[in-house]
């Protein structure tokens, strides 16, 4: 039997930026939490510090210890009678943030509850913590805030998401091993965030998700990771067969942005891949992928737009990226294709095209396949009722003007200031990465990087 007990309870994704979040009617049916939040801040935070609080407590009731270092130094603290509990630190270079925050005996209503944490910030700093709630209450709320107790923050990014899980003392029952399983009423599933291994222990009936990595930002947007997504594939008992998560590409301001790399479930007679995203182009370049880079500025002429579908699968993995017609300063970049859609053609000379949207929605002929994984695996990105992955990279502009927006599912959007790096693509949903911005002096800002792939395996019960 398994012994995977780890389900998802809630997630939200942010399709607008705010300063807090909550989780409220916590079940009380768990014996831990577990929190676990990918939050991106734009610009340069007024405070550094995310807590939380529980049940809607207001009060000084929360002590906090603390440790935190950067690979030369390090440092420690302790705080007390505060209004919140620490559990990371927002990016002072607009990074992502990744934190877990385990909730322990939080159904408990005769101790205090204790919360240990740790975050992690790319190129910035490691850091984790113990804190204490000194209240017996049973937790049925928590509210995540963008303060540093008290002092409210620059506020959390829109496509910053936010989960929390139940760990359960007990079997779920599920008839297989492998990734993080979870479960709803009717199904279970098994998502691979990291390569991994599904192994069923008795012949399955599955719906397959695949996402390949998105492709890394240039001057265009960075194409979305090739989705793929299969009904009633047959898995045989006892058969091991290899989950393997692609990679985003890396963003690039001298050439252009690196492809995305593929995912793909193997073993037995099943065998079903995604192509990573197409990089974003640089001057006449393009570039093919899952989804096609979007065009790049060019003082030469016009640029094509990079074609996706690269595995010629039916229904199509992605879509090509946004072309560009557009040759005059500030050279603006064209959107990367999406899963779902087009990338954004340039519109002026000021104007970048928008990464083109991803999978999900009404449109989508397995919407519901899609929207039932996602809701129950707290991954995708949540908008109108529905879910979406792999959207694509918003096109970079030279000087001023309207940077290409990420397209819906995970797509970063591009970035035409200096000191703002344009966003990279959402982790776990392929999306791709925003096209980089700069001045005609030959100064540059960075531009996003593509987001990691995702495979989620479902089972009826």
């Amino acid at each position: 039997m398994t012994t995977n007990t780890m389900v998802a309870l809630r997630s939200t994704t942010l399709a607008t930026s705010q300063t807090s979040v909550t989780f409220s009617s916590i079940p009380q049916t768990y014996t831990d939490l577990v929190l676990v939040a990918q939050e991106y801040t734009t610009g340069t935070p007024t405070a550094y510090g995310i807590t939380v609080q529980f049940n809607g407590d207001t009060g000084s009731n929360y002590s906090n210890t603390l440790m935190s270092g950067n690979g030369s130094s390090a440092a420690s603290s302790r705080a007390t009678n505060k209004i919140g509990a620490w559990i990371g630190y927002e990016s002072y270079s607009a990074n992502w943030t990744n934190i877990v925050t385990n909730i322990q005996n939080y159904s408990n209503s005769t101790t205090y509850k204790t919360l240990i944490t740790r975050s992690s910030v790319a190129t910035d700093y490691v850091a984790s913590g113990v804190s204490l709630w000194r209240n017996t209450a049973a937790v049925t709320s928590i509210t995540v805030l963008s303060t540093d107790f008290g002092s409210v923050s620059t506020p959390f990014s829109a496509g910053s998401t936010f989960t929390l899980y139940g760990i359960a003392n007990a079997d779920i029952g599920a008839y297989a091993t492998g990734g993080i399983i979870t479960q709803d009423s009717t199904y279970y599933y098994h998502a691979f965030g990291s390569s991994g291994t599904f192994t069923p222990k008795q012949n399955l009936s599955c719906d397959v998700l695949v996402i390949a990595g998105g492709g890394g930002g240039s001057a265009g947007g960075g194409g979305a990771g090739g989705l793929r997504l299969l009904s009633s594939q047959s898995f045989a008992s006892a058969t091991p067969y290899v989950a393997t998560i692609g990679n985003g590409g890396a963003y690039s301001i001298t050439a252009v942005g690196g492809n995305g790399t593929n995912s793909s479930i193997i073993g037995g007679s099943i065998s079903i891949s995604a192509t990573g995203g197409g990089g974003g182009s640089y001057s006449a370049s393009s570039t093919t992928g899952g989804s096609g880079g979007g065009a790049a500025l060019s003082g030469a002429g016009p640029s094509p737009a990079g074609t996706g579908n690269a595995g010629s699968y039916t229904p199509v993995e992605g879509y090509n990226g946004g072309s560009n017609s557009i040759y005059t300063s500030p050279y603006p970049g064209a959107g990367g294709g999406g899963a779902g859609g087009l990338g954004g053609n340039t519109i002026s000379s000021t104007v970048a095209g928008a990464g083109g949207v991803g999978a999900g929605g009404t449109s989508y002929t397995n919407y519901s396949i899609l929207d039932s994984m996602a809701s129950a695996t707290g991954t995708g990105v949540l908008s109108s009722g529905h879910y979406y992955y792999a959207g694509g990279g918003g096109g970079g502009l030279y000087a001023t003007g309207t940077v290409g927006a990420g397209g819906l599912g995970g797509g970063g959007a591009g970035t035409c200031t200096i000191g703002v790096p344009a966003v990279s693509g959402t982790p776990n949903t392929g999306g791709g990465g925003g096209g980089f911005g700069g001045n005609n002096a030959g100064t540059y800002t960075a531009g996003g990087s593509g987001g990691a792939g995702l495979i989620i395996v479902r089972y009826a019960k």
